[in-house]
């Protein structure tokens, strides 16, 4: 028997080879997007740095590239400029600009937002409004109330009153209150309206400054066209960059080699459990207990002897009938269904008594069989008249055959197994009858059922 270690080495390394089958696919598609990247980033790289008048080394690793190119230099426009100090002035309002127009955006949102608030809590306001203009035409004249038919107090209106009574005064204190909101929210984007359009001047002065220098200082048309050559190039590299922060061209080399060690190691451990020479003696085992079983068991007369085995060391799990010039015929071309039935039979008992006979086996000893005589009686019932007597005959070996083996794996390893069949004949008609009533535990018969 395979100790309970060797099933779980045997898993863990198939986990690994699962592993390594998945970092040789990421692996060679890594290797696919090197070339990619080196074929098209070198001369991204190359064309941007050029532009900067900045050196650029074409013999870098494509991570490195990759480094590179998620953490560009900006376009320095000191370099269009004949003196320092103005182009270090030029470079402050180009700053300040960018500033202003961020500040004057997150201005324009807020103002937004208080207008929608504005117009919610206005909306609100003329509801409660409404609400309590409803409220005053109903105003409460009494506070005691008395049945016209019985002349009883109605307490149960005076509280009603009470409740209304208050809601009243919730009222009173929400029209309070919202009317406060409202107007602190109009103060509000008055301020922010004052804010924006100041910050608007500011913006029109800057850029009327950036202006004046590009036009007296530098050529707009010189300006323009190199900015734009390097922002074109610089998008073009961080497409690249964004693919790499994604993950898609990690390497997995190292992952690669650790595993493939794992992996060795492993398969020495495995091959100390001498695994093949077992399962031969298991798959020697299974067919000679199948053929001793099919001599009690209802074969056609074309494949006796029968000769049944089980593909186990293969790892195929067919399992099939060697012909007289030993061809395999496999259990889907033997003919009728009472081939089939008998041929599971024969192999599931004896995988029964395989495991049985293991010591620590981690297979439960438990068998299910369903309808296994619905190959002889289509109908359900072995007591119709027009049910043949081998058919009879055959159910009779069928379950004896079962009976007897059961007995035999209980008297030889001391544990008895657990069979459980759901068919539809009761066995007054088998020879077997008096033992297979022993072994009923319920009759769903006679308006009583399973389900």
């Amino acid at each position: 028997m395979i100790s309970q270690e060797y099933y779980s080495d045997l898993i863990q390394l198939n986990k690994l080879k699962s592993d390594l089958k998945q970092l040789y696919k990421k692996q060679k598609a890594n290797e696919k997007s090197n070339s990619y990247i080196r074929d098209n980033l070198l001369q991204l790289l190359s064309d941007f740095f050029a532009l900067l008048d900045q050196e650029f080394d074409g013999s870098a690793s494509v991570q490195d590239m990759l480094k590179t190119a998620s953490n560009l230099p900006d376009f320095d426009d000191s370099q269009l400029f004949g003196e320092a100090g103005l182009a270090e002035h030029y470079s402050s309002l180009q700053a300040e600009l960018e500033e202003l127009r961020d500040k004057d955006r997150e201005i324009v949102i807020k103002i937004k937002n208080l207008e929608q608030t504005s117009d919610k809590g206005h909306d609100f306001h003329e509801m409660l409004k409404e609400l309590k203009e409803k409220t005053d035409a109903s105003e409460i004249t009494t506070s005691e109330y008395t049945c016209p038919l019985c002349g009883h107090d109605c307490q149960n209106l005076s509280e009603k009153d009470l409740e209304i009574t208050k809601a009243s005064e919730w009222l009173d204190n929400e029209l309070a209150i919202t009317e406060k909101y409202t107007t602190d929210f109009s103060e509000d984007i008055r301020k922010l309206k004052e804010a924006h359009s100041n910050t608007e001047k500011r913006i029109r002065t800057v850029w009327k400054q950036i202006k004046t220098i590009e036009e007296k200082f530098i050529s707009s048309e010189t300006l323009t066209s190199k900015r734009a050559k390097v922002n074109y190039a610089k998008s073009k590299i961080a497409l690249y960059a964004e693919m790499n922060s994604a993950g898609l061209f990690e390497t997995v080399d190292e992952d690669i080699e650790s595993l493939k060690e794992e992996i060795s190691k492993l398969d020495e451990k495995i091959k100390g459990f001498d695994v093949e020479k077992k399962m031969q003696k298991a798959e020697a085992f299974l067919s000679e207990n199948m053929n001793r079983l099919a001599l009690t068991l209802d074969f056609e007369e074309e494949y006796r002897p029968i000769d049944l085995n089980f593909g186990l060391t293969d790892g195929s799990f067919d399992i099939y009938h060697h012909q007289n010039n030993r061809e395999k015929i496999h259990l889907y071309e033997m003919g009728s269904g009472a081939n089939w039935v008998s041929c599971h039979i024969a192999l599931f008992l004896s995988f029964l008594r395989f495991f049985a006979k293991q010591e620590k086996s981690p297979m439960p000893l438990i068998l299910f069989f369903d309808q296994p005589s619905q190959v002889y009686f289509p109908q359900g019932d072995e007591n119709e008249k027009e049910v043949a007597q081998a058919d009879l005959i055959a159910v009779n070996k069928m379950y004896t055959t079962i009976f007897c083996e059961i007995k035999s794996i209980g008297e030889e390893t001391g544990t008895l197994p657990q069979i459980i069949i759901v068919d539809h004949v009761d066995g007054k008609r088998l020879e077997c009858k008096k033992e297979f009533e022993s072994y009923i535990r319920c009759n769903w018969r006679n308006n009583t059922g399973l389900i």
